[in-house]
């Protein structure tokens, strides 16, 4: 912070051009002799004049009486003060629509007078009433011809945030278990009533869902025949088939285009993740894919879609 600026306020101290303090509770601005030349410009080239006759910039008065004692200071500026001061994080998206046209607007009516906005900010925007006005008077420098030097700033700060805003995101998941594995009836010679703990021993992959080194009848001339008499359970509760895990997505976004017509966009995105829901692993002992899942089923892959609508 600058030393010979001792009563300047915390959030004011950017500028070399000048700084904000505060005085007997009234918000001045003093005017530096590094920010002399441009704001002599501001006034002789009728661009604060302009600006204030479009309602555009908030009104200030020079103060002759008791100024800056620093012989740093060129003038001290009394502007408007305003009952109420809000904040860019605070405002909705129209009121940070509006302060970006106001900047665009300053901006135009500036290099009509041949200066131009060194800064584009939102914190250089209050607002009137449901009026914004830019409060900065020293937020102008002679035009040199140059492409706008805070045009990355007003990018960052307004085209941006004005990107996002104003959308609306949804998500969901989607879980079923998987159904369970409906057996043959099987020749088993291990511990039955173990058997799902046993089963599920190992890690599952696609390769293995189970473990296949169970004590099973791999004999197929001596597995069960159609007459014998189930032996082997049909269903395990903890053994079943993969299940369907998966994200789903939609944005929307209404525009509007004149008071009665408004637009909406959505875009729908499913099974976000792509993920296949597999089929049921092989159940028979006797086959070589015993216990190895070589399909998927008909689940939806992922898609997207979108669709526009028009209100009036």
């Amino acid at each position: 912070m600058r030393s010979e600026f001792l009563d300047s306020h915390p959030s004011s101290y950017r500028d070399p051009a000048g700084y904000v303090y505060l005085q007997d509770g009234v918000f001045k601005r003093a005017v530096t002799r590094k920010g002399r030349q441009d704001y002599d410009l501001f006034i002789s080239s009728g661009l604060y004049d302009d600006l204030l006759n479009n309602s555009l910039i908030l009104p200030h008065r020079e103060e002759h009486d008791g100024v800056h004692a620093s012989p740093e200071i060129y003038k001290t500026l009394v502007p408007e003060q305003l009952a109420f001061v809000s904040y860019p994080y605070e405002w909705c998206f129209s009121q940070y629509r509006d302060a970006a046209l106001l900047t665009l607007e300053i901006q135009e009516t500036a290099l009509r007078h041949g200066m131009s906005l060194k800064d584009a900010t939102p914190f250089n925007v209050q607002f009137k009433g449901p009026f914004p006005v830019h409060i900065d008077t020293l937020s102008f420098e002679r035009d040199t011809g140059q492409p706008w030097v805070a045009y990355n700033q007003f990018c960052r700060q307004f085209l941006a945030p004005l990107l996002l805003m104003g959308w609306q995101i949804a998500a969901t998941y989607e879980f079923q278990p998987g159904p369970l594995l409906a057996w043959g009836n099987l020749f088993y010679y291990g511990d039955l009533s173990a058997f799902e703990k046993d089963a599920s021993s190992t890690l599952r992959t696609l390769e293995q869902w189970f473990n296949t080194s169970l004590p099973f009848e791999r004999n197929a001339s001596r597995t069960a025949a159609a007459f014998h008499v189930r032996v082997f359970p049909r269903y395990f509760n903890g053994l079943r088939a993969d299940g369907l895990k998966q994200w789903n997505g939609n944005l929307l976004r209404e525009f509007r285009i004149t008071e009665r017509v408004r637009f909406q966009v959505r875009a729908d995105a499913m099974n976000l993740q792509n993920r296949s829901q597999m089929a049921t692993p092989e159940l028979s002992p006797t086959s070589t894919n015993f216990g190895r899942i070589t399909s998927q089923t008909s689940s939806l892959n992922r898609f997207y879609q979108i669709q526009g609508r028009i209100h009036f």
